[in-house]
């Protein structure tokens, strides 16, 4: 089993939408073991920097990804080999950290 490490870029990520054409960037075995990072935000919503740790790449992705519709910045996506359409995939999440000092949220009607 092989451990991989997925940073959020402006290469790795995608903003606002979930598009099954996207191409991966990353491919795994079954079985290996992965570490997302992810960012989020957009640059209406970032705090004071002089306040609060804001993670470099949030502010490369808003300057070089293009926003397609309203949402969350995604990073990946993540192909398994050896995987096609209408597998069945099982995901165990072995563990989650936040790393951020932020954090923020709001529900809007057709935006969620």
């Amino acid at each position: 089993m092989t451990h991989h490490h997925l940073h959020s870029s402006p290469e790795t990520c995608h903003w606002g939408f979930f598009e099954a054409k996207l191409r991966p960037v990353l491919t795994v075995a079954s079985g290996d073991e992965v570490t997302i990072d992810t960012i989020s935000g957009g640059p209406d919503v970032v705090p004071d920097r002089k306040l609060f740790h804001v993670p470099p790449e949030l502010a490369e992705v808003h300057a070089k990804s293009e926003r397609m519709l309203p949402g969350h910045i995604l990073t990946g996506p993540v192909a398994i080999e050896g995987a096609i359409p209408g597998d069945v995939l099982e995901v165990e999440i072995l563990d989650v950290r936040t790393l951020r000092t932020i954090t923020a949220t709001i529900s809007q009607w057709v935006v969620g």
